[in-house]
């Protein structure tokens, strides 16, 4: 009876949003990007996508914990989070950033941090993402793809790696288009599984600049700490027609672990419009296990997405691995603001 409430509310939910066009459920305030919004996100999943990396006991049980607590509409349909994110400035640029999600029965502070300017550099003192990578800094509704590729999932972990930190980061105007950035990140508390034995330090260097009419992103990141050693990130964007937002991206990243494990990812996607986007991805992971069948996993996906303005978007992710295994992934998801703007990137 309960699951049949929920499908129905969820349905009449999106019944609704789709006949209510392009807008924004907005209440302006007087500030810039401050305010509240709530990221409504649902998956539904077609096949099997088990791709056998997490093998030992914790994992799987924290795997399974996950499951539990994922709200289930049925069979193939879940409830994959209810994201409300809430932006304040306090003095001079200064703000305060909380981020909750629910996943089912659990809700859980994803961010809540201060960001705090001191001479031209940014402190940030809270709870938020580690510097792991470019992707592990992104909430998933970012992402033009559903989930993530199977080497960060075996990597980090398909819901990403947070703790708490202090961060201080720096850009240098090199020139006018040319920047470096540098950021040190220290971690206070134990709550991913590959830093719980000690409470890391995290540098990062990164620049960007502009390259045949497109913007190069690229960032290195180095954790002192003997679980996970570096990972590099590059994107590099092309804008092709401003007026109809035609652009296409290209992308990936390299992890290397200190016990030899190392997987590597990289994408390109297109803009076709302000409605369609088309990409495909590969990845790689090399995981030492003797209790793997395979130790090199490849995973190939194709990904459809459909836009509706800036706050609706419905994906379609074919995904196909060398344990061969084939799944179609089918995400929605809505975004409500009740504030001026959004407080992070849709």
């Amino acid at each position: 009876m309960k699951n049949i409430l929920i499908f129905t509310f969820c349905l009449t939910f999106i019944i609704l949003t789709i006949i209510s066009g392009n807008k924004a459920y907005s209440y302006s305030y007087s500030y810039g990007d401050e305010g509240l919004n709530i990221i409504l996100d649902i998956m539904g999943v077609a096949g099997n996508l088990e791709d056998s990396i997490n093998h030992n006991e914790q994992e799987n049980n924290n795997k399974e914990n996950h499951e539990h607590n994922e709200l289930k509409i049925g069979d193939n349909l879940k409830l994959r989070s209810i994201e409300i994110t809430y932006k304040k400035y306090l003095f001079r640029n200064s703000y305060f950033f909380v981020n909750t999600v629910t996943a089912g029965k659990s809700i859980d502070i994803e961010q809540a941090y201060v960001n705090l300017p001191i001479a031209g550099a940014t402190l940030e003192i809270g709870k938020d993402f580690l510097m792991l990578s470019r992707l592990n800094q992104q909430h998933p509704h970012q992402w033009w793809f559903i989930t993530p590729p199977i080497t960060f999932r075996a990597i980090i972990g398909e819901e990403g790696a947070k703790g708490i930190n202090s961060k201080l980061s720096y850009t240098f105007p090199i020139s006018q288009n040319f920047l470096l950035n540098t950021s040190f990140q220290k971690i206070w508390d134990n709550s991913w599984e590959k830093t719980k034995k000690n409470k890391p330090f995290i540098s990062s260097l990164g620049l960007i600049t502009e390259i045949s009419n497109g913007t190069l992103q690229v960032n290195y990141y180095k954790m002192f700490n003997p679980s996970f050693s570096w990972s590099v990130s590059a994107k590099y964007v092309k804008l092709l027609d401003f007026q109809e937002n035609k652009q296409i991206t290209l992308e990936g990243e390299f992890y290397k672990l200190a016990d030899n494990n190392q997987g590597w990812w990289a994408g390109i996607s297109k803009q076709l419009n302000r409605s369609w986007q088309i990409g495909t991805l590969i990845g790689n992971c090399s995981i030492i296990d003797t209790n793997l069948d395979k130790n090199n996993l490849n995973e190939y996906s194709l990904v459809i997405e459909r836009r509706w303005g800036e706050f609706r978007k419905l994906k379609f992710q074919f995904i196909y691995n060398s344990n061969r295994k084939l799944a179609l992934l089918v995400g929605y998801t809505q975004m409500f603001l009740l504030g001026g703007h959004p407080s992070h990137e849709f």
